[in-house]
């Protein structure tokens, strides 16, 4: 006979891997507008990460001037049965642009489909590539910068790189973001830049040296820039998507069904 409990303990965690793995499909990078050749709508970035934290990059957004302008956002989301609340912004730089008119206006439809969301009649897809480097990197306590640095690095599949940067530690540069390109060797780290959009300062990747070098392990991106203006080497920590989720909760549930048959053996 069955063990009853051992197969209500497997019903039970498959379910509640499910629902992680559905509370996750948000989190990522996701981007819109024409990332290497933006219109007068412009252009950007939006990442949720799975501390309810989001970060947006905006640029080159002229049709909603003087009320908006190119800049960053930094603040906390809550997003559950389809519904996007933004609880706060806590940093923000770009006027009336971004998610940050949300706060206070209650839920919004957001629906994830695959590799992309919709939202306010608009579509964003998510940010994906074959490189090792493609993706969304954070760097400081997002949830809690304090007089540390923080934001977000995020690499296109196109070759284009978006970062929103907090700046808190007094040491110059401004809150801001930039937007540009980027080449990456993924044999040696080699990293290059060009910067197209820069209002944070000396800050980011506009002060990387040529010699830098980036290099993945893992969910770890190790910067290495040992002659530009920001000396030193740094570590980033990669935005989980869905599939790092699917993973885990796959494990889980494997698990549990092979402890549940040597049970019953």
């Amino acid at each position: 006979m069955k063990n009853p409990k051992a197969l209500l303990l497997t019903i039970t965690l498959s379910l509640i891997a499910a629902s992680t793995l559905s509370a996750q499909a948000l989190v990522g990078a996701w981007t819109y507008g024409n990332t290497s050749s933006p219109d007068s709508s412009g252009t950007g970035i939006l990442v949720f990460l799975d501390n309810g934290v989001y970060f947006q990059a905006e640029s080159e957004n002229t049709d909603d001037a003087p009320g908006g302008s190119t800049g960053m956002e930094r603040g906390t989301y809550t997003w559950t049965s389809n519904t996007l609340t933004i609880v706060s912004t806590d940093t923000d730089t770009n006027g009336d642009n971004g998610l940050g008119d949300l706060v206070g206006m209650g839920g919004s439809s957001l629906v994830v489909t695959g590799d992309t969301f919709s939202f306010d009649g608009e579509s964003f897809p998510r940010v994906t590539g074959s490189s090792d480097i493609v993706g969304a990197w954070s760097f400081g306590n997002t949830k809690t910068p304090g007089s540390v640095n923080t934001g977000v690095l995020v690499f296109l599949d196109n070759g284009v790189y978006f970062q929103a940067e907090e700046v808190n530690d007094g040491d110059g540069g401004s809150t801001g973001m930039e937007r540009g390109t980027y080449t990456w060797n993924s044999v040696t780290g080699a990293t290059t830049f060009s910067t197209t959009v820069d209002n944070n300062g000396a800050v980011g990747m506009s002060t990387i040296d040529s010699g830098a070098t980036f290099v993945v392990n893992g969910s770890t991106l190790t910067v290495n820039n040992p002659d530009g203006p920001s000396t030193g080497t740094f570590a980033l920590t990669a935005v989980p998507e869905p599939s790092t989720y699917a993973a885990i909760a796959g494990i889980l549930v494997l698990g549990i069904a092979t402890l549940r048959r040597r049970k019953q053996s």
